[in-house]
């Protein structure tokens, strides 16, 4: 069995890192008094506060622009059609 993982695969997982070094990190450092209990979390219903929401969609956004939101979506509903094995290398980083 093959476990060579290909050079797109590898850039992807790389891509994929630095994402999230560069922009989910720091934004979580900022709001570290937001996202660092579950107390200020959730409201007392047990949802997402509309702040934490908004952290959220931006960081959604921002990865559809880097073109990672789809990326192991079906061809066919408007994805990027990566492999599952792809997918979990990515997962395991």
């Amino acid at each position: 069995m093959d476990f060579t993982i290909d050079p797109d695969t590898v850039a992807i997982a790389e891509a994929v890192l630095r994402f999230v070094e560069r922009e989910v990190l720091p934004l979580q450092e900022r709001h570290h008094d937001l996202l660092g209990s579950e107390r200020t979390l959730f409201d007392a219903t047990g949802r997402y506060v509309p702040e934490v929401l908004a952290l959220r969609q931006q960081v959604r956004k921002r990865s559809a622009e880097l073109g990672f939101y789809t990326l192991f979506g079906d061809e066919k509903l408007g994805g990027g059609g990566r492999a599952r094995r792809s997918w979990r290398m990515c997962r395991r980083c």
